[in-house]
């Protein structure tokens, strides 16, 4: 039953909603907020517990992790790193060592396919000296075969590490790459017009089997 403001049968006041305990609550609630607000602010800081991160910590990673290289024209001279962790320019020196490596590669892809075309040569020179050269397609021996097939592996090998120096967009090994090349074509390719031993069809030349773009 809900209290009165005023007691019909007497003087007396009959307070509402219990104010005498009310009045405690409240002056409680006064007490604690002065010593909160004489408490420091690091003492008011809630500390909380630091969540278990669920893998492990990750350890300082060298320079070609965490510093991957862009697919964009570059060209930087240390701090990079071709084909292998091991491989990591440092300084200066050891990238004009890459370069001049780079450019005898070129040089060793030409010798290759020059090894090649004189291989074939040599081979369809046998068969002309065994009387026949009247076959216009004949079996090579296993070993013949193996032979130019070891060759043309190698031609491959060196292509595709080319291939990779050209993928790290870096301009010095990509000009390296070019001027190589050039001046190994120029040493290499002077045999202009000879197919397989030098025989002609007409006015065609005869395939000499090679392959033209980085090995492939």
């Amino acid at each position: 039953m809900p209290p009165s403001f005023l007691n019909a049968g007497g003087p007396n006041v009959t307070l509402p909603f219990h104010l005498p305990q009310l009045l405690n609550t409240t002056a409680r609630h006064v007490v604690n907020s002065s010593a909160l607000a004489k408490t420091s602010p690091a003492a008011m800081t809630v500390q909380l517990p630091q969540p278990r991160p669920p893998y492990l910590p990750i350890p300082p990673q060298p320079a070609y992790i965490t510093n991957p290289p862009c697919s964009v024209m570059n060209w930087e001279t240390t701090h990079a790193c071709f084909l292998s962790r091991s491989w990591q320019i440092r300084s200066d020196a050891m990238f004009a060592a890459t370069c001049l490596g780079t450019v005898l590669l070129c040089f060793a892809l030409e010798f290759a396919r020059r090894l090649g075309r004189t291989y074939d040569r040599a081979v369809y020179a046998r068969r002309r000296r065994r009387g026949d050269e009247r076959e216009e397609d004949f079996n090579l021996t296993l070993w013949e075969q193996s032979v130019r097939a070891g060759i043309k592996m190698l031609e491959l090998a060196i292509g595709v590490v080319l291939g990779l120096l050209v993928a790290s967009f870096n301009g010095f090994l990509i000009l390296s790459l070019l001027l190589g090349w050039g001046v190994a074509f120029w040493a290499f390719r002077w045999d202009m017009g000879r197919g397989l031993g030098g025989r002609r069809r007409g006015s065609r030349v005869r395939g000499t089997g090679e392959s033209t773009i980085l090995g492939f």
